[in-house]
């Protein structure tokens, strides 16, 4: 189980830092809305007097002590480093950016950061119910799905999730919820129609592997810092334009102060996405390995080979939802086009057509070849299927040779 622990630290990591990269972002703003028209001006027109013997101090220790690197000269090195500590108090106190040190100041950009996030983390699963147009199934409406759902998750030991269907007709399944206690599964119908009942269970046992790590918990809370740097760039330029206009399109210092931000509101989006999408990756190797433990590595292959066909031959369009996915159909069709067009070399018993074996085995030679564009990896929610089922192809062999056990089941990710 150490892989599964190092997995929770990247993600406690990850959900510290980009806490902190929001925290910094808002304090940014501050910094820039309150300070930057008159701190340059306030800080040159400030340095006479005892200023002045502060910058001097400053330069004579620093060039002295670069000069003579080997020499020990204490009384030096102390009059630099009182020089750079006086002119740090200088300026948190003549200033204008003392008010950065207000405790109160720096408590409301952090409940304003904390706020979002529990926001986020309040409404995701609503939203994404409602996206998939789902309805939830009482035991005498579904009996065999309820019967393996809780079969598998008192195996996992994690609460049942209340089961729910979708009405999509394309194959794919998701679970999401606030806490363990009061999650949700959700299957399309079209997952029941097109996989057989060993292949649903072994989706089942993919998404109860999701709440058995805290998943969805997670990722949701992790998803609303990238989601506010948007929403937040998005308004920012959307002022720049108005102030544009309103000033003859001229801009002016209102302007560039809007643009400044709005680009530093870009950039931490974009950090903050690719770390988000990064740790959804892993999340579904974890998965997909937790499915092999619990039902079949054979199974969880099939299933995801009929799922990114099923995905390739329908259109998708759900909004809001696509990241709790088993699979996600915009990378599903990308893979099986990729495929297609090298359907003669796929194509074993040359019908024309590929089965499901032919589909499976074309995704293992695919995985080998590592044709996937590392561009595209980078901003997926899903690892492609052909490089899953290729870790199940291994861990089916481990499975056979007896060397796949719950002490190691993590370590061939």
């Amino acid at each position: 189980m150490g892989r599964l622990f190092y997995l929770k630290v990247r993600m406690a990591v990850a959900f510290a830092a980009m806490t902190l990269l929001t925290f910094a972002f808002f304090l940014g703003v501050s910094i820039i809305v309150r300070a930057l028209p008159n701190a340059l001006m306030g800080l040159l027109s400030s340095v006479e007097g005892e200023s002045e013997e502060i910058f001097i101090n400053l330069l004579g220790g620093g060039i002295s002590t670069l000069s003579y690197p080997l020499q020990e000269d204490f009384l030096e090195l102390t009059e630099s480093y009182w020089s750079y500590f006086s002119l740090l108090s200088w300026t948190i106190q003549e200033s204008p950016w003392s008010w950065l040190f207000d405790p109160y100041v720096v408590g409301g950009l952090a409940v304003l950061t904390v706020f979002f996030m529990f926001f986020e983390w309040l409404i995701g699963p609503s939203l994404a119910f409602r996206a998939l147009r789902a309805r939830y199934m009482s035991p005498e409406d579904a009996p065999w799905l309820h019967s393996t759902v809780e079969e598998l998750a008192e195996k996992s030991g994690i609460p049942k999730p209340r089961v729910a269907i979708s009405s999509y007709s394309f194959p794919n399944a998701c679970v999401f919820g606030r806490t363990l206690g009061k999650s949700t599964l959700v299957v399309t119908e079209g997952l029941l129609r097109e996989l057989n009942a060993d292949e649903v269970r072994a989706v089942i046992g993919h998404e109860l592997g999701h709440l058995k790590h805290k998943d969805c918990i997670v990722l949701t809370l992790l998803s609303a810092i990238p989601t506010l740097c948007f929403i937040i760039a998005t308004i920012i330029f959307s002022g720049l334009r108005m102030t544009y206009r309103s000033s003859n399109k001229k801009g002016g210092s209102p302007a560039l102060v809007l643009l400044v931000l709005g680009v530093a509101a870009i950039v931490t989006y974009f950090v903050t996405l690719l770390v988000v999408r990064y740790l959804s990756r892993m999340r579904e190797f974890y998965a997909d390995v937790y499915s092999a433990y619990t039902t079949s590595p054979y199974h969880m292959k099939s299933a995801l080979a009929k799922i990114a066909y099923g995905l390739s031959t329908k259109q998708v369009e759900v909004h809001g939802a696509r990241a709790f996915f088993i699979e996600d159909p915009a990378a599903a069709s990308k893979e099986i086009n990729e495929i297609m067009c090298n359907i003669e070399e796929h194509d074993l018993n040359k019908d024309g057509v590929l089965d499901e074996r032919e589909l499976q085995i074309a995704m293992e030679k695919e995985a080998a070849k590592s044709r996937w564009n590392r561009l595209n990896m980078l901003f997926s929610t899903h690892p492609p299927t052909f490089k899953r089922i290729l870790l199940l192809s291994i861990i089916e062999k481990e499975l056979k040779a007896g060397r796949f056990s719950s002490q190691n089941i993590y370590k061939y990710i």
